[in-house]
């Protein structure tokens, strides 16, 4: 079967699922465990703590809740798991102890997780392709500004020509992220 083709027939086109998998592992311990508590895990939203427009009551994110995962099994259509095939988990060498946990948690969520460890420039250029549906890499926001972190998900940005390497596409945040660009001021 062609890439494009696992990637058009993957389970993870159902949101309910996607939604499951986020509630299916806990961040916190990941940044306990795999970052000596140094940072903040990504509870609330894609902005970061520590930006301005960081606001944890304006934006509710995915903490760990294995009762929301099984409600979203059974809405996604795999009750418990049940006849949901195993999804494949893209990284590097670099990576392979956090996915390994974000496995184990998603095992324990009736999810079943394979890990592909990839060399980083065969990665880098299957993401960038669009060639896989599950991939965790890195990505460092190089200034202090929003904006960094928000083209991520502007869909004229769409890999591979930008850094929208989900092809995240939605209308309403697009012309947020516009007038947003267009009302800073220049420093």
């Amino acid at each position: 079967m062609r890439t494009s083709d696992i990637v058009k027939k993957s389970p993870l086109k159902i949101k309910a699922l996607r939604k499951a998998i986020n509630y299916g592992f806990d961040r916190v311990k990941m940044v306990k465990f795999f970052r000596k508590n140094i940072g903040y895990p990504a509870t609330a939203g894609f902005i970061p703590n520590g930006m301005p427009s960081f606001d944890e009551k304006i934006v509710k994110g995915y903490n760990y809740n294995p009762d929301k995962v099984r409600q979203l099994l059974i809405e996604a259509g795999f009750p418990d798991g049940k006849d949901l095939p195993e999804i494949t988990l893209h990284t590097t060498d670099n990576y392979l102890e956090q996915t390994e946990f974000i496995q184990s948690q998603l095992a324990e969520n009736n999810i079943k997780v394979n890990i592909s460890v990839d060399k980083p420039v065969v990665l880098r250029q299957a993401v960038a392709a669009c060639e896989y549906n599950l991939f965790k890499k890195s990505w460092v926001g190089d200034y202090a500004d929003e904006e960094n972190v928000m083209h991520l998900f502007y869909s004229k940005n769409f890999a591979p020509v930008g850094s929208n390497y989900t092809h995240y596409k939605n209308p309403e945040f697009d012309v947020l992220f516009e007038k947003y660009c267009a009302n800073k001021t220049v420093r």
